[in-house]
């Protein structure tokens, strides 16, 4: 056996970092942290005194209304559902939209059967009482 170090043994260079340059970068850090906070500070003080003379919002409960937004509570009574209703019963009305021109409007129910007659058929009729016989009650178009 020889004196000599097998060369399979890895060996540990001596650190170059020394404790006084890890010292100095933590100490940067901590006093950068400090002056973000003072500046923070300082805007939100600056920002308090601005908001002084503002008067303080409304107490619970606010306004049911916000701009055009309506605030409504869920457990409330349900609205516009007589404007629905209304609607609803127009769709199931004969009437006139524009008399001077002729333009007139009917039941949905009708108009929609019309149309599908007409696809099935490949033709276009007119939905004149004149010349569709109509079977009354049920408002089934004549067949």
């Amino acid at each position: 056996m020889s004196d000599e170090t097998p060369s399979h043994v890895v060996r540990q260079e001596p650190e170059g970092l020394h404790g006084g340059l890890v010292f100095t970068v933590i100490a940067v850090a901590i006093v950068i942290t400090v002056l973000c906070i003072v500046v923070v500070a300082v805007m939100l003080h600056a920002q308090e005194a601005a908001l002084a003379g503002v008067p303080a919002p409304p107490a619970y409960p606010a306004a049911r209304t916000i701009g055009k937004i309506e605030q409504t509570p869920s457990d409330g009574p349900p609205r516009g559902l007589e404007k629905v209703e209304a609607e609803k019963r127009a769709l199931g009305q004969y009437g006139w939209v524009d008399r001077r021109r002729g333009i007139a409007q009917i039941p949905i129910d009708r108009a929609m059967r019309w149309f599908v007659d007409d696809e099935t058929h490949g033709r276009v009729r007119t939905p004149d009482f004149a010349t569709t016989a109509d079977a009354g009650v049920d408002g089934e178009v004549g067949r």
